[in-house]
Order: structure tokens, then sequence, then C-alpha cells
């Protein structure tokens, strides 16, 4: 794991957890979401440093894959 990667782990409150599966579970599912919305925000970025006339569209259409 990277640092970006412990800190999302901490976010989804896996490193504290010491309770049962099911709430393993959902922090596991929690961290999965935090790398998936990483990802896409990073991929963004670079559509955006793309400096095309699309760049814009296409960096929002990345973005609004998470609230789908």
């Amino acid at each position: 794991m990277n640092e970006r990667d412990i800190e999302l782990a901490k976010q989804a409150e896996i490193a504290a957890n010491k309770g049962n599966h099911v709430d393993v579970k959902i922090m596991m599912d929690k961290f999965a979401e935090l790398i998936r919305a990483d990802e896409r925000e990073a991929c963004a970025v670079i559509v955006e440093n793309m400096n095309s006339l699309l760049s814009p569209e296409i960096a929002a259409a990345i973005r609004a894959r998470g609230n789908t």
C-alpha cells in the first residue's frame, strides 16, 4: 500500500476496526469506493491537463461516474 491508500484506509476506519465480519465488509466496501473515487479524480485531472477543447466535458464525465 502506498501512503494515499493508507490514508484512505484510515478514512474507511479499517485500521481501527475490531468489530465483526459485517463491520469489516462495510468498511472494505467504503475503502473500495474511496479508492475508485481517488482514481476517477486522478484520471479527470490528467484529462484537464491535456488542455483540449473537450477536456472539461471529458473530466466532468469521468467525475460523474461516481454519482451513478
